[in-house]
């Protein structure tokens, strides 16, 4: 459906209004959902967020969903997160997982992607699992793992889940 209105917006099929109230209609929906979900968890942390920035937030929604049928507390930092912001936050909360979704907007700038995603990386406890998805997510970063869908995402966690119970 996301890419559906994309297309009608990019087509003149929609209008930007039309486009806008759907996003924002999506983004209450699936808002909802993940909060209701979040209630008096608190086995594991995953601190979601995007790059500096960023301004689409239904890939970050959707991850957020999917993150929030883990076993895990999801502290949600939006859109548009300063990179000193992310850092901080990730270092004091100490999550055992950062989920980061990045948009295609990023593909024009790849070499300042890999550098947000490098700095995080060096700045963050080897400990805390780094995991990037999106068009715009550069590949073959080290330290990072590339989500390529919903789907790899759901069964990444799923292991996550395993090797976290195990390990305690």
């Amino acid at each position: 459906m996301i890419e559906r209105i994309g297309t009608g917006w990019e087509t003149g099929e929609l209008t930007v209004t039309q486009e806008h109230f759907a996003t924002e209609c999506l983004s209450s929906f699936l808002t909802s959902k993940w909060r209701q979900l979040n209630n008096r968890k608190s086995e594991w942390t995953v601190l979601m967020g995007t790059l500096p920035g960023e301004t689409h937030n239904l890939g970050l929604l959707m991850s957020t969903v999917v993150a929030s049928l883990s076993h895990a507390k999801v502290i949600y930092l939006g859109l548009d997160t300063p990179l000193e912001g992310l850092i901080e936050t990730a270092n004091i909360h100490e999550p055992e997982l950062l989920c980061l979704s990045i948009s295609w907007l990023f593909i024009e700038k790849p070499v300042e992607t890999e550098n947000h995603l490098l700095q995080v990386r060096k700045e963050l406890s080897n400990k805390i699992q780094i995991i990037s998805g999106g068009k715009g997510t550069p590949k073959n970063i080290t330290g990072i793992t590339r989500m390529e869908n919903f789907n790899d995402f759901n069964k990444w966690l799923v292991d996550f889940e395993n090797r976290l119970e195990t390990s305690n």
